[in-house]
């Protein structure tokens, strides 16, 4: 994944260009819904996202690994 995936946060993006704009699978984005960590809508059998939302959850995922690297050192 050489490109730039840029998430606009007014944006809305559905499972499949979620997927394929971050390179992630589509049973990562599943199982980041069914624990809270990725907030989403459904409309009929499309699952959507707005953008500030993939934001909020690719930045939670940053400080959360930044804690835990932090308690690991002491």
């Amino acid at each position: 994944m050489n490109d730039v995936f840029k998430v606009d946060p007014d944006a809305i993006y559905d499972d499949a260009a979620l997927a394929l704009g971050l390179g992630v699978t589509q049973s990562t984005l599943a199982r980041a819904r069914r624990t809270g960590e990725l907030r989403s809508t459904r409309k009929g059998r499309r699952v959507l996202y707005r953008g500030e939302w993939i934001i909020a959850w690719l930045e939670g995922n940053a400080t959360q690994r930044q804690q835990k690297g932090a308690t690991d050192e002491r």
